[in-house]
């Protein structure tokens, strides 16, 4: 049930994409925001974007991953859309502190105009309960998979609250179609960026007048047996109410060694 395909810029069902985290960070006088999102991947690892860690102002600092989260107004989550109308409630939300940040020692770093290796692994400080909103997402391990992955012509899903360094989102999960297009296009949208295959760049398919996923959120891909991989970390885009625009993703296939070669029992 958690494979359903999502309709351009619609409501996320409660179910949907069981990986997808918010990351929360905390100011000096202690208020909490979510300002980007990430992908579960185990028991214990999430991947999210580096610029959600070393990009924040120096009053921000991250503190914990939210887990299972559908709707930021309510804890537990309940739904009735099921076609009977029975109401449906997820486990409430597990927020984990995070034990471990690990980016690449080549990342291109806020300070750059580049934006190279953009990727974090976060350590969580004890392990995930699985449950029906909670799950983690396939890497891209198979080389069959990568194959069938056409970067620059697939058909890719989205999904988050809209949480961005700038910008507050939506309070519910929402989700989108967005189309891969050649890494020229980005080029010449991105000059500084300095695109190449460390990157995917994709186009959301609808209208829409908010984020369309998180910073450091996941781009999934469909492969032909049905599940859904995670082959992208949400890292460029030209702000959030911009449509028609390329957005830039950090290529996991391209970091799978790095990813499997930093995770620890």
């Amino acid at each position: 049930s958690h494979d359903r395909g999502p309709i351009p810029g619609a409501r996320a069902k409660l179910f949907d994409h069981p990986w997808s985290v918010l990351i929360q960070h905390r100011n000096k006088d202690g208020e909490a925001r979510f300002h980007c999102g990430g992908a579960l991947i185990s028991n214990r690892y999430v991947i999210t974007a580096a610029h959600c860690i070393m990009g924040m102002k120096k009053s921000w600092t991250i503190t914990q991953v939210r887990i299972g989260e559908w709707n930021l107004r309510t804890d537990p989550d309940c739904s009735n859309e099921r076609p009977d109308g029975y109401l449906e409630c997820a486990d409430r939300v597990q927020d984990i502190a995070i034990q471990k940040v690990t980016i690449p020692s080549n990342y291109s770093g806020p300070g750059s105009a580049e934006v190279q290796q953009d990727i974090a692994l976060l350590r969580l400080a004890r392990r995930v309960e699985f449950n029906s909103a909670v799950a983690p997402i396939c890497l891209p391990l198979d080389l069959e998979l990568r194959n069938e992955l056409h970067v620059e012509s697939g058909r890719f899903f989205e999904s988050g609250w809209g949480k961005t360094i700038d910008a507050g989102g939506t309070d519910l999960k929402m989700n989108y179609f967005s189309a891969g297009v050649p890494r020229g296009v980005c080029r010449e949208k991105y000059p500084h960026v300095n695109v190449g295959e460390g990157h995917i760049c994709a186009t959301p398919q609808q209208e829409a007048d908010t984020c369309r996923g998180d910073s450091g959120g996941p781009l999934m891909f469909r492969h032909s047996k049905g599940a859904l991989f995670l082959v992208g970390v949400a890292s460029v885009r030209k702000g959030c109410a911009i449509t028609g625009e390329p957005a830039v993703y950090t290529n996991v296939g391209y970091f799978v060694d790095w990813i499997v070669d930093n995770l620890e029992p």
